[in-house]
Order: structure tokens, then sequence, then C-alpha cells
């Protein structure tokens, strides 16, 4: 899980998030960034990523997200920057 105040300070790039539990809109520093729409190729990059960080890491997380990867789209999220994007 994330804590609070997700985003705060953050000028650049993408945060990708798993969101099984809903906790994120509470989280969120709206004063920095904002959730995004995911494209296909967000959920692409997330897929391999998660798949590197498996091959690296064997983590037990990676490999169950991957296993239950066709339920798991509905729960990630994008958050951006507000400036500088």
């Amino acid at each position: 899980e994330a804590g609070s105040n997700i985003g705060a300070g953050m000028t650049g790039g993408t945060l990708y998030l798993l969101d099984e539990t809903g906790f994120i809109p509470a989280r969120l520093n709206s004063s920095y960034v904002r959730e995004a729409e995911l494209s296909g190729e967000d959920i692409s990059v997330v897929n391999a990523l998660i798949q590197q960080h498996r091959d690296y890491t064997a983590s037990p997380l990676a490999v169950r997200i991957l296993e239950e990867w066709e339920g798991k789209g509905k729960f990630l999220k994008k958050i951006i920057p507000l400036h500088g994007e």
C-alpha cells in the first residue's frame, strides 16, 4: 500500500499503482498530481515492468499479479504531475 500524500512534489514521470482497495482518491496530493486514463500502451508497459521485476527478484507479489493479470486491469491507476505535462 501507499502512504498518504501520494505524488507530493512530483514534477515529472508517471506513477502506476495497483489500487485493489480504492485507497488512491483519499491519499492523492491533488496539488501536484492527478489520475489519468490508462492507454493500452500503459497497460503493456506495466505488464512488462512487473515481468522484469518478477524475473530479477522472484517477487511472490509480482508472480501473483501476473497470474491474475486479466482481473487486475481495472485496479491499475496512472498518476501524472499537474505541471510539466
